[in-house]
């Protein structure tokens, strides 16, 4: 009836019984595994494919890139996640989650731009329905779309992308820059701690003396090396230290409330009668004393020192009056570096809420971009591109 209808020369068996032979070049099933997390599709290594997952991914759906993800469950016990994220791969994603394909009057990524804006502030909190407060296809089927000519899409597209990678780049170096305060602050700590600076005159002291313990070589002459940690009662009260027993967090903190609390397992309580528990919480904190903790469990299969342990450690005590001017030196040098951190936090936070207002006022007409979008090369932004910038921006920061 039509001629020259051959069948194809190599097969393979489905593995379906309904189907049978299949041509060796057809595929039946997508092996790459999507997962939406914060506003980002991540690709699913096959390592991590246990635990919470299902034991089969036949009720998957199938997605391509320029597929906008949403997850439309559970509005109102789950404000601060961003429900949607752009696809950059094929493969499959669970069907609990909406697939929203572009029509041929809009550009995927200006629809998802549209959307993100959408979510960044919160308007669908308001659409939801049922008793956990879900979207479902009509909440989307009749939502108000701004949609600007495909060329002006095209413009917005490029310079948000451009801005969104100068944003992300200067968040980046004012994490990185936290980073370094906070080894910062460790250094400081250290030296003052283990004498190996007089905070009275910033240099080292002129006599030390060798100490024979793996984790502190040497100490100030006349400083000594001693344990007197004095476990307190169960209830902490103003100046006790409450310390961490699990090695892997390894910090302590001064309790300054005078408000009652309990306290886990996981944490221990130190009082002493003698020692100044200020300074003394400084020497907790330090990488001295997690690199002691750290030789207490070698060959432990638990990351967690018990309380015997810990009134054991050694600490590297200087004199009375010494331990005093220590606790001020580093009550000052630290709030210095503490409000330091405090702005670039602060900062991070504006440069995200800039973020949310720009894509609003782009996507929604409220602000033309169109020629902003011609000034500025895609070259000059680029992500790896900005290394050397980020660095430079840290250096320019890094002294407090």
């Amino acid at each position: 009836m039509i001629a020259n209808l051959q069948p194809f020369q190599t097969t393979r068996h489905s593995t379906v019984p309904w189907l049978g032979e299949i041509p060796i070049h057809c595929n039946l099933q997508e092996r790459t595994v999507l997962s939406l997390s914060y506003g980002q599709i991540v690709v699913k290594c096959s390592e991590t494919l246990h635990g919470l997952v299902p034991s089969s991914f036949e009720t998957y759906q199938i997605v391509d890139p320029s597929d906008t993800i949403v997850r439309v469950t559970d509005l109102q016990n789950d404000q601060n996640s961003l429900r949607f994220a752009i696809c950059r791969n094929r493969g499959i994603i669970t069907s609990a989650y909406l697939c929203l394909v572009a029509n041929k009057r809009i550009i995927p990524e200006y629809g998802y731009l549209l959307l993100h804006s959408y979510d960044l502030k919160k308007i669908f909190y308001g659409l939801g329905s049922g008793l956990r407060q879900n979207l479902d296809r009509n909440d989307f089927r009749y939502l108000p779309c701004l949609v600007p000519p495909l060329s002006e899409q095209s413009e917005i597209v490029r310079f948000l992308d451009i801005a969104d990678r100068r944003i992300r780049r200067y968040i980046r170096a004012k994490q990185t820059l936290i980073a370094l305060l906070e080894e910062q602050k460790q250094a400081i700590i250290h030296q003052a701690v283990t004498g190996q600076i007089d905070v009275r005159t910033g240099q080292p002291y002129r006599v030390y003396k060798r100490t024979g313990v793996e984790w502190i070589e040497e100490l100030p002459a006349h400083w000594r090396l001693y344990g007197r940690l004095i476990e307190g009662e169960r209830e902490p009260r103003r100046g006790d230290l409450i310390c961490c027993r699990n090695v892997s967090v390894g910090a302590a903190a001064l309790v300054t409330t005078q408000d009652r609390f309990a306290m886990g397992q996981d944490v221990c309580l130190i009082r002493s009668s003698s020692e100044n528990q200020r300074w003394l919480n400084y020497f907790l904190y330090s990488k001295v004393m997690s690199d002691q903790l750290a030789l207490v469990l070698v060959g432990s299969t638990f990351n967690r020192i018990n309380v015997a342990d810990i009134k054991a450690l050694l600490i590297a005590v200087p004199p009375v009056s010494e331990r005093s001017r220590i606790a001020a030196f580093l009550d000052h040098e630290l709030s210095k570096i503490d409000a330091a951190i405090r702005i670039c936090d602060r900062e991070q936070d504006l440069l995200r809420e800039f973020r949310t207002r720009l894509i609003a006022d782009v996507v929604t007409g409220k602000l033309d971009v169109r020629h902003a979008a011609a000034e500025h090369p895609d070259d000059d932004y680029k992500d790896g591109a900005s290394e050397s910038s980020d660095e430079h921006a840290v250096h320019q920061e890094v002294t407090v």
